[in-house]
């Protein structure tokens, strides 16, 4: 083996050279490009210098990936969206990409391609086409209403054969605000959740089960009320129970306020059994007893006393039900405080619009009219009842009387920290019913995680037309899903946002060496992350060197 240096058009290039004998003559049997003289001085005073290392995020997709296998998601999908006999990726493998994608902070469908290029999923998938705006619109606009019900439908079979049978259900709905200015029908003005009542907003209905698993979705128009939607989305329930074999009448649901009705309690009650919440003026004379009738029924989470008494059967949409009142110190202090701070508010605007109602000299003075408009407006619907309010103009001048009542004001005072449930549920226990019932906040907590960036974002919407608005909400359900199937198979106390940023701990390096071969490793993690590396076996994902 030797060097060998070679004059090509002027200039000087160095070869590593082997000779080897072959039929008792001397022959070249291989030659090694190693470079000119400056190349060769780099290498020699700077070693390492052509080696490249790329970092690739890979927890989060690969955790993803491993809940859509258990479940099934992309075969399921396959099933039901067809396409051409073609090379390239499947509607289901494009579901999958679109929800790891937004997961990983790719919030539209022109970042896609861009964050693909460089995600540790292009050792996985190898898309035929790019990941264009228009090809993932194209795949979107397949994911109809009737599909998306066939998909989920498909899920829970999938969900219940493998455990995950309901006993216990949670209703609930949201609405988030979009900068949609020309939709269909979704996109509408309404009682916007976030108090942008300005914009148009989609409406979404979610039942998830005891595991808090998605179970339905559902996407309406932003204002329908949570009353009428309750009707489909129970219908749809009561449907895909009876579609699984599974039997309603030992099932619970979890209802809030909104929901009741006559008839909607009705037709809860002649299918399963029932917890739900009561308003104050319901139940105003039970708010009378005294905290000191109550007994502690167990500790919340944040180890807080939660305090209840169970009342005589009271008759509320027409049907006897049991009815437990319940109270909450740490809620109490809270409603209090904030109470006391919008009164002070309260009070303070309208001495400025005394002021402003006989203003001398220059300047529109507020009219009798202007003044009821703000008042209206600045004092919130709960409390409205609390102020006494009358707007006189007599000769050019405006009076306006407030006063606060004294006696609504001792009632909402007592009603503060209280909540009051009602059941069929009988035979339970004081503790169990209200547990039952508090534990709304799961499917709160969903929603709440839905507006955070480091799970599965809804907003921005990017798209208008409502067959694309309900693709992309289910696209977010999905990944909601995808990641509370991680939480439970890794049984750690840990919320959706730490088990995000966990996640987003386990990263691989792609590494060129200077002889351009290239090879896969696993960066430095924590040891939480080091944990659910191991306990979701994520290095089956890893691509072979």
């Amino acid at each position: 083996m030797f060097f060998k240096t070679k004059i090509i058009k002027g200039k000087k290039y160095l070869y590593l050279v082997e000779n080897k004998r072959v039929d008792g003559k001397v022959k070249q049997a291989w030659q090694l490009y190693v470079g000119t003289p400056k190349q060769v001085y780099e290498k020699m005073t700077q070693p390492g210098k052509d080696i490249e290392v790329l970092s690739s995020s890979y927890g989060k997709a690969s955790a993803l990936l491993a809940a859509s296998e258990k479940i099934n998601l992309i075969n399921i999908v396959n099933r039901h969206v067809k396409r051409r006999d073609q090379k390239g990726l499947t509607p289901g493998e494009y579901l999958f990409l679109l929800i790891a994608g937004r997961s990983e902070n790719a919030l539209s469908r022109k970042q896609m391609r861009a964050w693909f290029r460089k995600s540790s999923l292009r050792f996985i998938f190898h898309p035929k086409h790019q990941l264009s705006s228009q090809n993932c619109l194209n795949y979107m606009k397949r994911f109809d209403a009737d599909t998306i019900t066939k998909i989920e439908q498909d899920i829970a079979k999938e969900l219940v054969e493998q455990g995950y049978t309901p006993t216990k259900l949670l209703l609930d709905t949201t609405n988030t605000f979009t900068y949609i200015q020309k939709g269909e029908n979704i996109p509408k003005k309404g009682n916007s959740k976030q108090k942008r009542f300005d914009k148009n907003l989609v409406g979404l209905g979610l039942v998830t089960t005891d595991s808090n698993i998605a179970f339905i979705s559902e996407t309406y128009p932003g204002n329908r009320s949570d009353a009428k939607v309750f009707v489909d989305i129970f219908n749809k329930l009561c449907q895909r129970l009876e579609l699984l074999n599974v039997d309603k009448s030992g099932l619970v649901i979890v209802i809030d306020r909104g929901f009741n009705s006559k008839d909607n309690v009705t037709n809860i009650v002649n299918e399963m059994h029932l917890i739900g919440g009561l308003k104050r003026n319901q139940v105003s004379d039970l708010m009378k007893l005294s905290i000191d009738q109550y007994g502690v029924l167990y500790k919340n989470k944040k180890g807080y006393n939660v305090y209840g008494i169970r009342c005589a059967k009271k008759e509320v949409f027409g049907k006897e039900f049991t009815v437990i009142l319940t109270f909450n110190e740490r809620t109490y202090k809270r409603q209090k405080l904030s109470y006391e701070i919008k009164k002070k508010k309260i009070m303070e605007a309208v001495e400025e619009m005394k002021k402003k109602a006989n203003r001398k000299g220059r300047g529109r003075k507020l009219t009798q009219k202007g003044i009821n408009v703000r008042l209206v407006k600045f004092i919130p619907d709960c409390y409205r009842a609390i102020f006494n309010y009358e707007i006189l103009a007599t000769d050019g001048h405006t009076e306006i009387r407030f006063e606060v009542n004294q006696e609504k004001e001792r009632k909402l005072y007592n009603s503060f920290g209280k909540s009051a449930i009602f059941t069929d549920l009988e035979a339970w226990s004081d503790a169990d019913i209200v547990k039952t019932y508090f534990s709304r906040s799961e499917i709160e907590e969903d929603f709440k995680w839905m507006n955070n960036r480091l799970v599965i974002p809804i907003t921005p919407v990017n798209v208008r037309k409502d067959l694309t608005i309900r693709a992309h909400i289910f696209i977010c359900i999905m990944g909601l899903l995808l990641y509370r199937i991680t939480q439970n198979e890794l049984d750690m106390d840990m919320s959706l946002q730490k088990l995000a940023q966990t996640l987003a701990e386990i990263r691989i390096a792609v590494v060129k060496g200077e002889g351009r071969k290239t090879s896969i490793i696993v960066e430095k993690m924590g040891a939480n992350a080091a944990k659910i590396f191991s306990k979701l076996n994520l290095a089956r994902f890893l691509p072979t060197n």
